[in-house]
């Protein structure tokens, strides 16, 4: 079914570049469509090299056997046995592994929280906040994890779970970016976000859902990368629309008399 899907998206990319090259039918419309494209992943430097990696690694996951595609992904898992194994590495990289059939969240998480996010805080901060929020969860959610296997509340089978993605740092840096929304339309936004969450239950169940709840309220809490006098001044800035923030000028001081 993948390897259809591969072939497909391939032969469009194809089309469209040849499309675009000899001016065929729509050939205007892909152009204008590459050109915005090119020019949001310069404005989201970040957010773009995120989402190609991600696709990177679906594209890989695609390629192989099913069950050859849940062991890669279990050995870059936030799981008890990959944080007791290899924690730094799989914290880092359990936020970067995603099967390719959740590229579309990804996406839509790269042009809605992503690349505002980035283009508010400005690329460091954005960046720190989303790891934060990854490692954070992942950190709280696995030592709740080990107290409840190690109780006999929760089955073995929780320190072999799969749980890679980009919906930890994708809910914190949503988090964040409420405090850019007027304030009254905060706590109603906050409460949406937690409806979603919870109604996610039925898809994810119970440890993944936790997972993004503390993701949010990690978001929220990181409230101080706001208060930077540059984050301030990039608050009128489009929220999907690519424009780069002009850089700041320094006006001279008048000539003394």
């Amino acid at each position: 079914m993948f390897a259809y899907a591969e072939a497909l998206a391939l032969l469009m990319l194809i089309l469209g570049a040849c499309a675009a090259y000899w001016d065929w039918p729509g050939g205007a419309a892909v152009r204008r469509a590459g050109s915005w494209l090119w020019e949001w992943a310069r404005a989201n430097p970040a957010a773009a090299i995120l989402w190609i990696l991600v696709l990177m690694h679906g594209l890989m996951l695609a390629g192989l056997p099913h069950d050859v595609q849940d062991q890669v992904l279990r050995t870059r898992s936030t799981n008890l046995d990959q944080m007791r194994d290899d924690p730094v590495a799989v914290l880092v990289g359990s936020a970067l592994w995603t099967e390719l059939s959740d590229l579309p969240f990804a996406t839509a998480m790269a042009f809605f929280v992503w690349g505002p996010a980035e283009r508010w805080l400005g690329t460091p901060r954005a960046v720190a906040a989303f790891f934060i929020g990854h490692v954070g969860a992942s950190l709280l959610l696995a030592g709740r994890a080990a107290h409840l296997v190690g109780s006999g509340v929760l089955g073995s089978e929780f320190t072999t779970i799969v749980d890679v993605g980009v919906s930890l740092g994708s809910l914190c840096l949503a988090g964040l970016l409420v405090y850019r929304l007027p304030f009254a339309w905060r706590l109603p936004v906050i409460g949406a976000l937690l409806l979603v969450i919870r109604s996610s239950f039925f898809l994810y169940g119970r440890y993944s859902t936790a997972g993004h709840t503390i993701a949010l309220l990690i978001g929220l809490l990181l409230w101080p990368l706001t208060r930077a006098a540059s984050v301030r001044a990039r608050a009128g800035t489009p929220w999907i629309e690519p424009v780069r923030p002009a850089p700041e000028t320094v006006v001279p001081a008048p000539p003394r008399s």
